[in-house]
């Protein structure tokens, strides 16, 4: 947990097994009898690595409010990372509001967490597939970067491929470049139009 505790760590990207309560390795199995587990409320009981209390603890984020090692911006990629405290253990309270709630009135700076609230549509299964999906993380990371929106650089990761966005991104086909959009179920907690620093708001 050092590099958590960093003062100088404000972000995180995680693309691995989640739940609401943790992330990290799990051995839990669905019904098909893959690892891809199926049970939201139960999810990484006795195989997690990291549990949201103790990132809670390490950072010391024990407020409802105030929290003392506040991150900028989480994005968990993995399932159902949006269903329970695991944000506000990051110091980013479960809401949807905008940055200048918190600039303005709250005071302190603003910050957002990704994370999905189903289980998210994998592409573990042969590599063409997997590759089609990753661009989406390309075209969410290019929106990010040039200071649009983690709403709108998540929407767009979430959306087809579009040949009139400069910035998005694909595998080429006779028929085109195609992507697989990132699972619907993602969304954004915190400050919905927070940008990367540099950006305004």
């Amino acid at each position: 947990m050092t590099t958590f505790t960093d003062p100088s760590s404000r972000n995180f990207f995680w693309h691995g097994h989640t739940g609401g309560d943790g992330f990290g390795y799990s051995a839990q199995r669905g019904p098909s009898g893959s690892t891809i587990y199926d049970r939201c409320p139960a999810l990484l009981d006795v195989f997690t690595r990291v549990t949201s209390k103790e990132v809670r603890e390490a950072l010391q984020n024990n407020g409802r409010r105030v929290f003392n090692h506040p991150y900028r911006l989480v994005f968990m990629h993995g399932c159902c990372a949006a269903t329970g405290d695991l944000c506000t253990a990051f110091g980013i309270p479960r809401e949807q509001v905008d940055v200048t709630k918190y600039t303005n009135k709250r005071k302190v700076p603003a910050r957002a967490f990704i994370g999905a609230k189903d289980i998210t549509d994998e592409y573990w299964g042969y590599e063409l597939a997997a590759k089609r999906y990753h661009h989406s993380f390309r075209v969410f990371f290019r929106h990010w970067m040039v200071f649009d929106t983690v709403s709108f650089a998540l929407q767009r990761g979430k959306s087809p491929y579009d040949p009139n966005d400069s910035l998005d991104s694909g595998e080429e086909y006779p028929s085109g470049k195609v992507r697989d959009p990132l699972d619907e179920s993602f969304v954004v907690y915190g400050a919905t139009d927070l940008r990367r620093l540099g950006g305004m708001p």
